[in-house]
């Protein structure tokens, strides 16, 4: 009958896992980046940020996100000419990922 609580917004801003954890940093989530290991310089824990859960009762919602945003991105690409912000930052060989 004990309750146990998740802290999951303490443990997606905690500095031991994330470097200037409070910045608004999209980078932090790319491998090849420098921002995407500890401030230790380790690899983070696989459930360090956790917008679904995880494991065998992931949230259901999930896919039903993923989809959406399929498809919201491939009518915005239909619909809109996009171009970079900084042109001359990136080339043919070198584009944002």
């Amino acid at each position: 009958g004990e309750k146990i609580w998740m802290d999951f917004p303490g443990l997606q801003k905690s500095s031991l896992h994330w470097q200037n954890p409070e910045k608004f940093n999209p980078d932090r989530f790319d491998p090849s980046h420098p921002d995407s290991k500890t401030p230790a310089g380790g690899r983070r824990h696989q459930y360090c940020w956790v917008p679904f859960s995880g494991g065998k009762r992931v949230c259901f919602g999930k896919t039903f996100a993923e989809n959406i945003l399929r498809m919201a991105t491939s009518v915005l690409s239909q619909s809109f000419n996009f171009e970079l912000a900084e042109k001359g930052k990136y080339d043919a060989d070198n584009l944002p990922m």
